[in-house]
């Protein structure tokens, strides 16, 4: 099965590089390295960590149709790929079920040999070298059942068994490693927490309905949406006892909160080559 092969200009514009117009010859998007710095040793070296310096894919892109319609277009994607470097607004490309942020800064065309198709070489430098794959989870407000909350024995225990935290989900990963976040909390709420595998995500303001609150991992930003459509930098509201933006982790996680609003969670999975399998 042909895993789907795209190319979004900042532009908004949207290139099937798997299309009967435009193909894809070759492409190397399954190569990386990782850096090494260390302090060498008589034998070897002593690592002191590992570093991702920006990739660079070589790809061939074939043409096909008349001439004009090959020279038509060669001219729309190639100006789209001036726009992205000019406005230093990057393009994407999305492989499957993975992207990976870019500018095109080499390109080289010539036909072939029989003037059937064009060909056309491309470099792609992605200033941040991983591919990134888009999870999301909608939790639900959950309550629990008002006259059974409690559970009042007859005999003399003492203190009553409380039904359960009616906010608690698990969510089963099949990414081992850490990933940035979008966190987005709606409203009605107050002071809302969620714990995730025990860490606390919090920030402590009041929430009217209709309104939300964005936490960005990736920006350290946490903005609010007003029901009249403003929003409000609420960074000094955060929790400071624990980052608000610490990566979440890998593998199975469980979720606990008062269940009493409900929030959206996207993963951003980042690997160094778009998954196999």
């Amino acid at each position: 099965m042909s895993v789907p092969l795209k190319y979004v200009a900042s532009s908004g514009n949207v290139y099937d590089l798997k299309s009967d117009g435009i193909r894809t010859k070759t492409a190397n998007y399954h190569k990386w390295n990782w850096g090494v710095n260390g302090t060498a040793l008589q034998f070897g070296t002593r690592v002191a960590n590992f570093k991702r310096n920006p990739a660079t894919y070589t790809t061939r892109l074939i043409f096909n149709g008349s001439v004009n319609e090959r020279k038509t277009m060669i001219e729309n994607l190639h100006e789209d790929f001036e726009l992205d470097v000019r406005n230093m607004q990057t393009g994407r490309i999305i492989w499957g079920d993975y992207y990976i942020d870019c500018y095109i800064t080499s390109s080289s065309t010539a036909p072939d040999r029989n003037e059937v198709w064009t060909d056309n070489d491309i470099t792609i430098y992605c200033p941040y070298p991983f591919w990134i794959k888009e999870e999301t989870r909608t939790f639900m407000p959950q309550e629990a059942p008002g006259e059974q909350q409690y559970l009042d024995y007859d005999f003399d225990y003492e203190y009553d068994y409380f039904y359960g935290n009616p906010g608690i989900a698990i969510w089963q990963l099949d990414f081992p490693f850490p990933s940035e976040f979008r966190m987005t909390v709606f409203g009605p709420a107050v002071n809302p927490r969620v714990l995730i595998n025990g860490y606390p995500y919090q920030f402590n303001d009041t929430l009217e309905a209709g309104e939300y609150v964005v936490i960005d991992s990736r920006s350290n930003k946490i903005t609010k949406h007003l029901v009249n459509g403003y929003t409000v930098n609420i960074f000094d509201l955060r929790n400071k006892e624990q980052s608000i933006f610490e990566p979440i982790p890998g593998g199975n996680l469980t979720f606990n909160w008062s269940g009493q609003f409900g929030f959206d969670l996207t993963l951003y999975e980042e690997r160094s080559e778009p998954r196999w399998t």
